[in-house]
């Protein structure tokens, strides 16, 4: 998921992308761009408070971004990470033994993208170095993995529900699986739906406001305030929602997560799936209001549906799962 993460630090040659803008997010969150991807389509379907940057109108009329370093088109964000694409995939081109300059990139668009920002993004990807043959939307492309994986998913013929449930967005769709022998071009949606501020993301989120809380309850600071403190405690409400996705409880310890005039703070405990399950209630609430809409937008139930398949990052979590189970009966 790092590579969501872009950094515009000022005074610097040029933006870095992956771990490092990632690490700087809660030191410099004025020259992070974050979930980039979504800047594919317009902005104000972007929450309030979703984002530590503000859209702008440039003299031309281009979107921009407006970061401490300065104003940054949006183009610029992608030009720059297709650039960074083009690298990665010539290098394994070389380890592959491919010919110079003889590979082909198949693009995956936000689904559902309009044919005039489609095409934008596929100009920018071909400035940058990437011979794109074909794009493809998200989530035909997730339908396509899945189908590939499970040679039973549509056999019934009956509709599919797709659940993409990823960091900072969950899409979800119905699709007719029936169609895609046909090339996934021809596969139209019974519905289709995106929500951006909506994902695994904010279940972090949702953690740490809970583990601060408790913490300034018992010590009376509130880690929140200490970037660098904050970082650790991203990082270990990550760790624990990658051990809670294969075990009942995962351990946080975070020694000398800050100190006071009585000597150093250590942050220990144990979390458990079923508090876990039930500090980030809200935001598994959110992501299965987003499958259960979807369906009901195509004047469909779970029950008249084939399968509901989740897939993203998110769909590990058994907190998300339970969630859009419970939702759909």
């Amino acid at each position: 998921a790092t590579p969501t993460f872009v950094s515009y630090a000022q005074g610097a040659d040029e933006p870095s992308l992956g771990s490092v803008p990632k690490s700087r997010r809660f030191a410099h969150p004025a020259d992070t761009v974050f979930n980039w991807q979504a800047l594919a389509e317009t902005p104000s379907s972007q929450e309030p408070g979703k984002t530590p940057f503000a859209y702008e109108s440039g003299d031309d009329g281009e979107l921009e971004l407006a970061l401490s370093a300065g104003r940054v088109p949006v183009r610029e964000v992608y030009s720059f990470v297709f650039s960074e694409a083009a690298l990665y995939t010539g290098q394994k081109g070389i380890e592959a033994g491919w010919p110079d300059g003889d590979h082909q990139v198949v693009l995956s668009v936000p689904s559902g993208l309009a044919p005039g920002r489609r095409q934008a993004l596929i100009s920018l990807a071909r400035s940058a170095g990437l011979n794109v043959v074909h794009t493809v939307d998200e989530l035909k492309a997730q339908f396509l993995a899945t189908a590939i994986a499970n040679a039973s998913i549509g056999t019934s013929g009956a509709p599919i529900g797709l659940v993409d449930v990823g960091g900072w967005t969950t899409q979800a769709c119905v699709l007719d699986p029936m169609a895609w022998n046909q090339g996934l071009d021809a596969m139209e949606y019974g519905a289709l739906s995106r929500r951006d501020g909506v994902g695994s993301e904010f279940l972090h989120h949702t953690l740490v406001d809970h583990l601060s809380l408790n913490f300034a309850l018992r010590h009376g600071v509130d880690l929140r305030n200490d970037h660098l403190a904050l970082e650790r405690l991203f990082s270990a409400a990550e760790e624990a929602a990658v051990q809670l996705s294969t075990s009942s409880a995962a351990k946080i310890h975070l020694p000398f997560i800050t100190g006071d005039h009585t000597g150093p703070k250590h942050l220990e405990t144990t979390l458990r799936q079923a508090e876990y399950a039930s500090v980030v209630e809200s935001v598994t609430d959110e992501i299965a209001a987003v499958a259960a809409d979807t369906i009901s937008d195509a004047s469909l139930t779970a029950q008249d549906l084939a399968a509901v398949v989740l897939v993203g990052g998110g769909s590990k979590s058994p907190a998300i799962r339970d969630a859009i189970q419970n939702k759909l009966g």
